[in-house]
């Protein structure tokens, strides 16, 4: 139905209530989420070009220990020196860089401070370079933390013809 290739294609009708974008492609109107917007560009920035350092806990376990540790998700993100698997990463789905939860929840944070915020006014440079960076996303339609970062509100047509 809707693509990322579309976001470049948008034009800007205006802001509204000093956290949301109005934009146009064709007949369609859409609302944007300024915030959750850049909130995603900026998180995937940070998930893709972020180094991890890793940090062996576990020298050396018998078995019966080992297992339990294992069993355990709770012991996120920690490697084990015997065979060096990753007892549990969260991920946003197919192609995106796993990760611990933690470091998520980190990553998450950070790029929502980054992002702009409800209550600041755009000029409309501002405005395109958020609607554009939602096409640069691997997956543009959810922030880090679940909230719609769009919606079709109207077609136009439709509109017109009633």
């Amino acid at each position: 139905m809707y693509s990322k290739e579309m976001f470049a294609k948008m034009d800007i009708v205006g802001q509204f209530n000093l956290g949301f974008l109005i934009a146009k492609l064709n007949s369609d109107l859409f609302i944007i989420d300024q915030h959750a917007s850049e909130e995603k560009y900026h998180f995937e920035r940070l998930q893709e070009h972020s180094v991890l350092q890793g940090q062996k806990l576990i020298s050396s376990c018998n078995p019966k220990s080992e297992a339990s540790f294992f069993a355990n998700e709770q012991n996120l993100g920690f490697w084990s020196t015997r065979d060096r698997r990753l007892i549990f990463m969260g991920s946003d789905g197919p192609g995106v860089k796993r990760r611990p939860s933690r470091v998520r929840q980190r990553f998450a944070s950070g790029a929502c401070r980054k992002s702009v915020m409800v209550g600041r006014a755009l000029n409309a440079h501002e405005m395109k370079k958020v609607i554009v960076h939602m096409g640069e996303t691997e997956h543009p339609w959810n922030c880090p933390h679940g909230r719609p970062t769009m919606r079709h509100r109207a077609n136009l047509d439709l509109i017109s013809q009633e």
